[in-house]
């Protein structure tokens, strides 16, 4: 099924709750598990982390190519440019941002050596040698882009929740599966 004024897809909700829930479960985490001390319960959780974060790269990534070739259907009209252009900008920095958070944790683990590993099986082997400016490099820009995802949701969200409460456009409701008449 395609995008339309009235119902998005069954595939662009999916991705959308995909991502959207597991950025929700991933910052607290992240923030969470760098904090304690290197210890069993850091590495579960960072095994989580790392986990959780290979799945939002597998949905986020495609929404990338969805969103440059398939675009999502206008919202409806009577918002103020600005308010057009802020959304727009929200949306693909929260696309973009979800695609290369996974890549950054990604490079962060090659670049101390390490493998990636997901329930033990191996997607990329490790070699063992640390490059420090790298890996400093990286964890700068995880721990930029985490704030960086906060703000942006926080801004989605409030832009969701002015679509519900002000201007009752169905726009959410098409966000949760829903057909909504246009």
């Amino acid at each position: 099924m395609q995008n339309t004024p009235e119902r998005l897809s069954r595939w662009t909700v999916v991705q959308h709750w995909v991502v959207a829930l597991g950025v929700i479960v991933m910052v607290p985490l992240g923030l969470y598990f760098t904090s304690l001390e290197h210890g069993p319960l850091q590495t579960r959780l960072f095994t989580i982390h790392v986990t959780l974060g290979l799945v939002i790269l597998v949905f986020a990534f495609p929404r990338v190519f969805q969103r440059l070739y398939r675009t999502l259907p206008e919202v409806p009209g009577g918002h103020a440019p600005w308010e057009t252009r802020l959304a727009k900008t929200v949306q693909w920095g929260l696309i973009a941002l979800t695609a290369l958070m996974p890549l950054i944790g990604i490079t962060i683990i090659m670049s101390m050596g390490g493998r990636l590993a997901v329930a033990g099986v191996t997607l990329l082997p490790g070699t063992g040698v640390k490059v420090e400016w790298l890996h400093d490099a990286t964890e700068t820009l995880h721990w930029l882009g985490a704030w960086a995802i906060v703000g942006l949701f926080a801004l989605h969200f409030s832009g969701a929740m002015k679509h519900v409460l002000i201007d009752k456009d169905g726009t959410v409701r098409r966000m949760l599966g829903q057909t909504v008449e246009r």
